[in-house]
C-alpha cells in the first residue's frame, strides 16, 4: 500500500498558508502532488486530501470550502498527557520552552507532559481551545444515520445503471440488494440510494462531504455486513471495510490521540484503541446494529 504522508504534510502547509481553499482548488494540487512524486494521479483527493479532514486537520466551511482547523489541546487527565493540533507557531514555541516533549511529528502534533500546572492557568496562558475527550458522551448526541438518510431528497425512480459493493469498494450493473448505492453511468457525478421502490438523492460533497459515506454505512447495515467488532479486553475497536462517516471516525481518533500508534491501518481494517464500551453502544444506537463483542 502506498504511503502518502508526505504529499499530505505538503498540502496541509499549503492550506495552512491560503487559510481557505475550495475543494476545486484542492483537488488541482492534490492531482500536481501525486504527479510531482510519480504517483497515479486518479482519486487524487481520497488520497492526499481526506485523510486530513477524516484526522481532524481540516474543516468544511460550506459551499465546497475548506479551512484549517481551529487550534485545540486534547487533554487526558489520568496519562497528564496533552495533546496540541495545528497549534500556531507562538504557541508551539511557548510549549517547548515550558513543558516535556514527549513527541512532535511532522504534522505538528505535538504531545507534552502536563504537570506542575492548573488547567485554568494554561488555559489562560494559551488561550486555545481545550478539550478533554468522553468519546462516548459526545456520541450521545448523533442521531441515528437511519434519520439522517431518510431526509435525502425522494427522486423519481432510475432503472437503469451501476451498483455500489460497499465492502470490495466496486461498481457493478447488477443489482444484489434491496438497499444499494447506485449511479446512472461510469461518469456520473451525482449518486443516489436505492431502498426497495424508492430512491434518494445523496447530497453532493459540495453540501455535505459525509453524505456518502453516511449512505455507505445505511447500505451496509441494511444488506447486514458486521463491519464494526470490539475486543472487551483491549479497547480495541475495529471497522472492515466500510468507509464510516468522517465525523464518527474523527471522535475515534480523538480517543487515543495521545499515542503514537493509537490507530492500527492495514488494508480493508482499521482498529482504534482506547474506545470504551460506552462509546461501541452509542455506536450500535446510531448504526442500529449490533457490535460483534470479542472478549
Amino acid at each position: 500500500m502506498d504511503d502518502y504522508s508526505k504529499l499530505q504534510i505538503l498540502l496541509l502547509q499549503w492550506l495552512k498558508h491560503h487559510e481557505i481553499r475550495t475543494i476545486d482548488q484542492i483537488r488541482v494540487s492534490s492531482k500536481s502532488l501525486l504527479i510531482s512524486y510519480n504517483f497515479d494521479p486518479k482519486n487524487a483527493l481520497l488520497k492526499v486530501f481526506y485523510p486530513l479532514v477524516r484526522k481532524g486537520f481540516i474543516e468544511f466551511i460550506g459551499n465546497g470550502k475548506y479551512h484549517i482547523a481551529n487550534a485545540v489541546v486534547i487533554y487526558f487527565p489520568k496519562k497528564k498527557i496533552a495533546v496540541g493540533v495545528n497549534l500556531t507557531n507562538y504557541q508551539l514555541d511557548k510549549i517547548r520552552n515550558g513543558f516535556k516533549i514527549i513527541r512532535e511529528d511532522e504534522f505538528g502534533i505535538v504531545r507534552f507532559e502536563l504537570v506542575n500546572i492548573s488547567i485554568k492557568t494554561f488555559k489562560s496562558q494559551f488561550k486555545v481551545l481545550w478539550s478533554e475527550p468522553e468519546i462516548g458522551l459526545v456520541l450521545r448526541n448523533f442521531p441515528k444515520i437511519k434519520d439522517i438518510v431518510d431526509k435525502f431528497e425522494r427522486v423519481s425512480n432510475i432503472l437503469e445503471g451501476e451498483y455500489f459493493d460497499v465492502i470490495k469498494h466496486c461498481w457493478s450493473k447488477r443489482s444484489n440488494h434491496s438497499c444499494e448505492i447506485f449511479r446512472t453511468s461510469s461518469d456520473s457525478q451525482r449518486f443516489y440510494l436505492r431502498t426497495n421502490n424508492q430512491t434518494q438523492e445523496i447530497p453532493i460533497d459540495n453540501i455535505n462531504p459525509d453524505a456518502r459515506p453516511l449512505a455507505e454505512c445505511y447500505q451496509a447495515c441494511c444488506q447486514g455486513y458486521d463491519f464494526l467488532s470490539y475486543n472487551r479486553s483491549t479497547n480495541e475497536l475495529r471497522v472492515d471495510n466500510v468507509n464510516i462517516p468522517i465525523l464518527i471516525e474523527r471522535l475515534l481518533l480523538l480517543a487515543s490521540i495521545y499515542q503514537e500508534d493509537g490507530v492500527s491501518v492495514i488494508p480493508g481494517k482499521t482498529t482504534f484503541k482506547n474506545i470504551s464500551y460506552s462509546a461501541v453502544k452509542e455506536l450500535n444506537r446510531i448504526f442500529g446494529i449490533s457490535t460483534k463483542i470479542e472478549i
